[in-house]
């Protein structure tokens, strides 16, 4: 018979059914019942579960007139994948993360103005900058896979310090090296080799080391210079006043003098705090912005391979 004789809504029925011929033959039967009550009645027909589905003909010439049924009902009845509805629920959360810092990024930029009464200092009129402890106070050789954490230029990530797989100083080697620890609010900047930008020391980074390839400024007075401010700063210059100071080196790297004489607009303390709050949420906002992405591509290509991955 040729296909556009066929009921656009016709019963394709499965192959799946009561065990036994006579059953099967009373599915069947009940299946085209159905599909007449629900047409009758202009309905559309939803078909029997694991057993039938209304197929337009539209289907049918698509599918190079396939008259399999199995191929209709498996396609069109079969649950979603299990764990799709889930991936996006958690995508959303980040959706609404992202909004969430975005708003308070709109709110924080709002309510700046422009500094005014700013004076220029020199970086080391307020800060202590120090580089980290020389390679002769503990040699790659005495390093070990436990003690405290070294930090190293490569874990110098999007203004944080992400300390994955980072070497160790044996605890008894570690003691004579607390003057290179690292505090909350401590700004690290690479001194050798790629010149990435700064990160700011969370809590978390209390009491890890600062390796020979590193730079650590510490604010002497937060009522006078907020530490935000200052990685905020430096984060601007890393790439021009940095990458010269290197160049004008025959070793190319960033000497502490070079940073201590680096000069820093110094607006009021209640100007700093604004506008490091401002940026703070800014910063919030990118790296929100970036799970986003992250997450939300990482959805798509899940959801690609249940939806294509038998194609």
């Amino acid at each position: 018979m040729n296909h556009d004789d066929f009921d656009p809504t016709r019963v394709a029925p499965g192959t799946a059914g009561t065990v036994g011929v006579e059953a099967r033959h009373t599915d069947i039967l009940q299946a085209w019942l159905s599909f007449l009550i629900d047409r009758d009645a202009r309905r559309s027909h939803p078909g029997s579960e694991d057993f039938s589905v209304a197929i337009p003909k539209t289907d049918i010439r698509t599918d190079a007139c396939s008259l399999n049924p199995a191929e209709y009902v498996r396609r069109r009845i079969e649950p979603p994948p299990a764990g799709r509805h889930q991936t996006r629920t958690d995508l959303h959360q980040l959706y609404r993360r992202s909004i969430d810092c975005q708003l308070a990024a709109d709110e924080a930029t709002a309510l700046l103005s422009e500094p005014s009464g700013a004076r220029m200092v020199n970086i080391g009129d307020v800060c202590a900058v120090k580089t980290g402890y020389s390679y002769s106070r503990l040699p790659a050789k005495d390093r070990s896979d436990h003690g405290v954490p070294i930090l190293l230029p490569r874990h110098l990530r999007d203004g944080r310090i992400v300390a994955d797989d980072p070497p160790y100083a044996p605890h008894h080697l570690a003691a004579a090296l607390v003057d290179y620890q690292v505090r909350t609010n401590d700004v690290l900047c690479v001194r050798t080799e790629a010149l990435t930008p700064p990160a700011l020391a969370r809590p978390a980074d209390d009491g890890r080391l600062v390796s020979t390839n590193l730079l650590r400024l510490r604010v002497h007075d937060t009522q006078v210079l907020d530490p935000y401010f200052l990685y905020a700063y430096l984060r601007l210059v890393t790439q021009t006043k940095m990458t010269t100071f290197a160049r004008s080196t025959a070793t190319a790297y960033v000497a502490a003098e070079h940073i201590a004489q680096t000069k820093i607009p110094l607006p009021p303390p209640h100007q700093q705090q604004a506008i490091a709050a401002a940026l703070c949420a800014l910063d919030d906002e990118v790296t929100a912005a970036r799970a986003l992405a992250v997450e939300a591509a990482s959805v798509r290509d899940v959801i690609n391979r249940r939806l294509l991955g038998g194609a």
